[in-house]
């Protein structure tokens, strides 16, 4: 294709956008591929400088568009950590937490004194159960949270404020075997109560875990992070 042809197809395209014209079907793509119109003096010229113009036009608003983000990180996670008698690690997990719907009308009512939540409190009680079922957004508990391995505050959470933009929220505590041998635990949770209450937060451990004696402890940590 010489460039006078060449030429043909951008006056033909531009004119084609003069008219509205501006998803090109199969059969007009052909039609300008195929197109012999010659140059038609100036106004083939404009009609270069025109598309070409309009061009960067268009595609800076699209890469404007496709730039504006909000960068800012924002999520919580949990650590599970079984460790045997002598202080060695059995296990240690790391896994994202999921906010079920009524995580997410607590927190609401916390933030903006909405309504959605039961008699929502600080959270900051942990639960474990034995439920092998990944949590959903519905979920309002444990799938089987563990009768005999009772829920543990954690009343002083550590925040860490080092470095600006960035915040960490921590809490921890720790199950031992003198009151949670005998069952294999499998999921956690973040509570506002000792008992019942509103659950904000839960997880699927990747493996179970089971403390085999008296001295094995199963150390959970809870962290919120942002990062702007």
């Amino acid at each position: 294709m010489d460039l006078f042809t060449t030429v043909g197809i951008i006056q033909n395209i531009w004119e084609a956008k003069a008219h509205k014209q501006i998803f090109y079907t199969p059969a007009f793509q052909r039609r300008m591929l195929n197109s012999t119109k010659p140059l038609v003096g100036i106004s083939s010229i404009l009609a270069i400088l025109l598309v070409v113009s309009i061009a960067p036009n268009f595609d800076s608003s699209i890469v404007a568009q496709s730039e504006i983000s909000d960068v800012s990180k924002f999520g919580g996670y949990f650590e599970v950590t079984h460790e045997n008698w002598k202080g060695e690690i059995l296990s240690q997990q790391t896994m994202d937490n999921l906010v079920p719907n009524e995580g997410l009308e607590c927190i609401s009512d916390l933030i903006f004194g909405t309504n959605e939540c039961v008699s929502e409190s600080i959270f900051n009680y942990v639960g474990i159960g034995t439920g092998l079922i990944p949590p959903v957004d519905s979920d309002v508990a444990l799938g089987a949270e563990s009768g005999t391995c009772a829920r543990i505050q954690d009343a002083t959470v550590d925040m860490n404020t080092g470095t600006t933009g960035q915040r960490l929220s921590t809490f921890q505590v720790v199950f031992t075997g003198a009151s949670c041998t005998g069952e294999v635990y499998a999921e956690v949770g973040i509570f506002d109560a000792s008992s019942s209450g509103n659950m904000v937060a839960t997880a699927l451990l990747p493996n179970t875990v089971q403390l085999f004696n008296a001295s094995d402890t199963l150390t959970v940590t809870y962290n919120i992070n942002n990062v702007n």
